[in-house]
């Protein structure tokens, strides 16, 4: 009888797969990325790139259809993203803030209704180390 020889899989392979088998399942999944500290359902915010204070904000999960995100925080006004079409996988936005260490960022991601309003999918704040 051979041995079964080992496969190797990535991290992002391994989250991929279980991320496909919970939707398949029903199921919403939000899966943190090391880069980011705040989240909050379907959304996570936090440094863009190590050590040069801008801000990332990331849709990774909710339902396809029109969103929006408001980032604001560390004497920056409520910035709106423009709306975009949410259809899966992660949906990034980057904001050259270059914020100063110990300053906190929130965001809000909107899901507008099909019948018209909006349904907040996530409210993380973050505080740069």
């Amino acid at each position: 009888m051979q041995t079964p020889k080992l496969v190797h899989y990535s991290t992002r392979t391994i989250i991929k797969l279980a991320m496909a088998l919970a939707m398949a399942a029903g199921l919403s999944v939000a899966v943190p990325s090391p880069a980011f500290a705040g989240q909050s359902v379907c959304m996570w915010i936090g440094s863009a790139r190590s050590g040069n204070g801008n801000i990332k904000a990331q849709q990774n999960c909710s339902v396809t259809g029109t969103y929006h995100m408001d980032v604001w925080g560390a004497g920056h006004p409520r910035t709106h993203t423009r709306d975009y079409r949410y259809t899966g996988g992660a949906r990034d936005f980057v904001f050259n803030w270059r914020i100063p260490p110990g300053a906190r960022v929130c965001g809000e991601l909107w899901y507008h209704k099909p019948g018209g309003g909006y349904e907040s999918k996530g409210l993380p704040c973050w505080t740069r180390p």
